[in-house]
């Protein structure tokens, strides 16, 4: 699995950062901070995908950030940022969008720069909000330093890459759905899928997308395949119970199709700045963290690194056509 994969970059990479020094021989820090935004069960996954990737980019691009004299990345010696948009959803709620960052600070980290680094990426993340008509609450997020690679910290650091990290998978994956049925109180999109393939009055409702159809629900117990070039309705299905929750994975595959839920920081270009010469060293030593999915499978390094990759292609012919492998793929990895 990919994400296994990224965890396990991650933990190299973050381990080498807290036992190095900067070049003055300091000791490194790192934040951990996560910004929020207010949603209600009328949005949309569109409505509130679209705004959040607008957020995450406003927080790096621009003066406030860049700028070499008072820009956020020199006055906190921010080396670079890893981030990854996440989503849940609730029967009560709604979508909950929400977005992790790790902030690699090449210098010893500060009870005052915690205030200081949430209060002015919240404000540049409100702000960037407000122009999508999405609010966004200080107190709703949180900034808290990682010290050392214990056990608390990767208890932390699951919550970054949806809680699919080496230590956390293998319980993630047999205890929710097991134990609570579909009464979950939030889901990720994988929690419920697996929920969903893994229930027999569920599994039976799958079904696969040929080339250019989509999948809308014109209410909440119906939903229409049409071909989005011309429109024409190709099926219809009425669903019940638990059924409709296949909405929810169909509203989520929509939007993070456009989507890049995780981003590391650029690898620079050149080596003229402390910063970008320990950004290099971060990324070196995380052995291709910034890699692509397609490259990091082609450079594993291990027997055993990396489970599995599924091209597009292989996707459509033995899964998306087959929705029985998946069910059996599932149950595998779940151990049922």
């Amino acid at each position: 699995m990919l994400a296994i994969r990224r965890a396990k970059q991650m933990e190299q990479g973050i381990q080498y950062w807290l036992s190095s020094n900067n070049e003055q021989g300091q000791n490194r820090g790192i934040a951990f901070m996560t910004l929020t935004m207010g949603h209600n069960p009328a949005d949309s996954a569109e409505k509130l995908a679209h705004a959040i990737s607008k957020a995450r980019t406003a927080l790096t691009t621009g003066g406030e950030y860049r700028d070499r004299k008072r820009g956020d990345r020199y006055n906190f010696q921010i080396a670079g940022i890893i981030s990854r948009i996440e989503v849940t959803w609730s029967q009560r709620h709604g979508y909950h969008f929400h977005l992790h960052l790790l902030l690699m600070i090449d210098r010893p980290l500060t009870a005052s720069d915690l205030v200081n680094l949430q209060a002015r990426f919240h404000h540049r993340w409100q702000k960037a909000l407000a122009k999508e008509g999405v609010e966004a609450d200080i107190r709703q997020s949180d900034i808290r330093p990682v010290d050392d690679f214990d056990d608390a910290s990767q208890v932390l650091l699951s919550q970054y890459l949806n809680k699919t990290a080496p230590w956390n998978v293998a319980k993630e994956m047999t205890m929710e759905t097991r134990k609570t049925g579909h009464t979950k109180r939030s889901w990720s999109y994988f929690e419920l899928l697996t929920a969903l393939c893994t229930d027999a009055s569920t599994n039976k409702q799958w079904f696969p997308l040929r080339k250019g159809e989509i999948v809308t629900w014109d209410r909440p117990n119906h939903l229409i395949v049409s071909n989005q070039t011309t429109g024409e309705i190709i099926a219809e299905r009425s669903m019940y119970g638990k059924n409709q929750l296949w909405r929810v994975i169909h509203e989520l595959e929509a939007v993070m199709k456009g989507m890049r839920p995780y981003r590391v920081s650029n690898k620079p270009r050149t080596q003229d700045s402390q910063l970008d010469r320990a950004w290099s060293a971060f990324l070196r030593n995380s052995h291709g963290l910034e890699t692509n999915d397609a490259d990091t499978v082609s450079k594993r390094t291990g027997v055993g690194e990396v489970i599995g990759y599924i091209s597009p292609s292989e996707w459509m012919t033995n899964y998306a056509n087959h929705p029985e492998n998946i069910i059996r793929t599932v149950r595998a990895d779940a151990h049922i």
